[in-house]
């Protein structure tokens, strides 16, 4: 009984120490793709992103009138064609009112008798920021977005991107009004 358990122990040891000293097979290699790390000098912010000072002091995003650096916006020429104007709720919480306005594309319209007028610089009808530019996927209204300037006279007081469908995504910031997008209005041929 001794020899029988003496013998298959010598065998599991063996079949063991035959596993531990088996080479590996070598199995084909997988292409690696180089997975870049991020880096860890500063990167650029998003334009219209506050400053990191900022937000940790929750200062305003920048001091008003104050133009950042965007991207410019490139649109296909069926695009211009198509969207000429767009309606915006202008809201002055000063006066609480709130008013729609329609806007040509590239002209300004009046804010009641306040002394402001409100800017449509460009419409997007279906916004994509890329890498160098802002662009419209298609002439669809699929997710519509204005660049809007706001006039104190000649005297520019804020400007910045507005969705109609992400009202609080924007960049266009203004303590007295607000702007939301209503509408875009179309040309139709």
């Amino acid at each position: 009984m001794l020899k029988r358990r003496f013998f298959v122990f010598a065998v599991i040891l063996a079949v063991f120490l035959a596993a531990c000293g088996k080479k590996e097979e070598k199995k084909p290699v997988e292409e690696k793709k180089e997975i870049q790390q991020p880096s860890t000098l500063p990167q650029p912010l998003p334009v219209g992103h506050p400053s990191i000072g900022d937000m940790e002091k929750g200062a305003p995003p920048s001091p008003a009138g104050v133009k950042k650096a965007e991207k410019p916006v490139r649109l296909s020429d069926e695009v211009k064609a198509r969207w000429k104007e767009v309606e915006l709720e202008i809201t002055d919480n000063t006066a609480r009112t709130k008013d729609i306005i329609k806007v040509r594309v590239g002209s300004k319209a009046a804010i009641r008798n306040t002394g402001y007028s409100i800017k449509a610089e460009t419409f997007v009808p279906d916004y994509m920021m890329m890498e160098k530019a802002v662009e419209s996927k298609s002439s669809e209204p699929n997710n519509p977005a204005v660049l809007v300037e706001l006039l104190e006279g000649d005297k520019s007081v804020a400007r910045g991107w507005v969705f109609k469908r992400f009202p609080t995504f924007g960049t266009y910031k203004n303590e007295r009004f607000a702007v939301a997008l209503v509408t875009p209005a179309s040309i139709k041929k």
